[in-house]
């Protein structure tokens, strides 16, 4: 059993919306709600490769989804809401995981402002929580676009472009030492 950080790749250009007022209080933050379908673009001098995964915004606002990758994982959606969006007039969808779990030991190495992860060394799960979790989920310690995926979820979409997996925790081998992805959540 292992947990992985869900990332886009880094090859894929970052998206950004359109129009910012589209996306005020939407990033890096759980959402529900009538949500009119925003434009999102490349940021300026970026290619957009058009990837079944792509980074929205910044690393903390989470992932946009084709089609494809929405079908592929549909049956660890949990409770996640699929937000649909436009990119450069193509139906994609961002990802807003709703289920949180609980499940960070004591043993987690990084450093802590009012509660919550700001850097992070290595990440500590708790093996009856991980068990317990959904396919997808967060941790309340982290912004809320950091997802985390387990083993179902990666093998579903293998195959598809745009997926960034980096091991964060296994049960045999524990938590990733400066494991990709993670470091200074600030930037």
């Amino acid at each position: 059993m292992q947990v992985y950080l869900l990332r886009g790749a880094d090859d894929d250009g970052a998206l950004r919306p359109a129009d910012a007022f589209d996306w005020v209080g939407r990033g890096g933050t759980p959402f529900v709600g009538v949500w009119p379908d925003p434009i999102l673009a490349p940021y300026a001098g970026q290619v957009w490769q058009g990837l079944d995964c792509s980074v929205l915004s910044a690393a903390t606002d989470g992932i946009v989804l084709s089609a494809r990758a929405v079908a592929a994982l549909g049956p660890f959606v949990g409770s996640a809401v699929l937000h649909p969006v436009l990119v450069l007039g193509l139906r994609y969808h961002w990802l807003n995981v709703l289920d949180e779990v609980d499940a960070l030991s004591d043993a987690t190495e990084g450093e802590r402002v009012a509660g919550f992860l700001v850097s992070v060394r290595r990440l500590v799960f708790r093996q009856a929580e991980v068990v317990g979790a959904p396919q997808l989920f967060r941790v309340p310690d982290l912004p809320a676009g950091f997802i985390f995926a387990r083993d179902q979820a990666v093998v579903a979409v293998e195959g598809l472009s745009g997926f960034r997996f980096d091991l964060v925790w296994s049960l045999s081998g524990g938590g990733v030492l400066d494991a990709p992805g993670l470091g200074d959540l600030g930037s």
